[in-house]
């Protein structure tokens, strides 16, 4: 896991870790740690990007938007929680980015998680 951060990470210019609401997600300050940790990619030859934390996913998605100058690319690594909840998060944020019948309008309407 730690080869992917460094990976993912070198080439950006913040690395921004957030936990999904699963009960089981890994807390945001263990994954920036393993990141920090790990450093940049072998042969990138650039310093790996300072490693931030939030608490939120839209929080997360506003820090990497905010330190990433246009055209703004702002990649999201992680589990399958961690994508659906960001998805849902860019909906809020900019729900023009979606098709109106999109499944995502219906998980941001304050309908509870399905959690296994």
């Amino acid at each position: 896991a730690a080869a992917r951060l460094s990976a993912a990470a070198s080439a950006s210019r913040v690395a921004v870790a957030v936990a999904s609401s699963h009960p089981k997600a890994t807390p945001a300050e263990e994954v920036a740690r393993a990141g920090a940790e790990a450093g940049g990619a072998p042969g990138a030859g650039a310093p790996p990007p300072p490693w931030r934390t939030a608490a939120s996913m839209l929080e997360a998605l506003e820090v990497a938007a905010a330190a990433t100058p246009p055209p703004q690319l702002v990649l999201c690594c992680g589990s399958v929680f961690v994508a659906a909840e960001m998805r849902e998060a860019l909906a809020r944020a900019e729900p023009e980015l979606f098709d109106a019948a999109d499944w995502v309008f219906e998980a941001s309407r304050g309908e509870p998680h399905l959690v296994m």
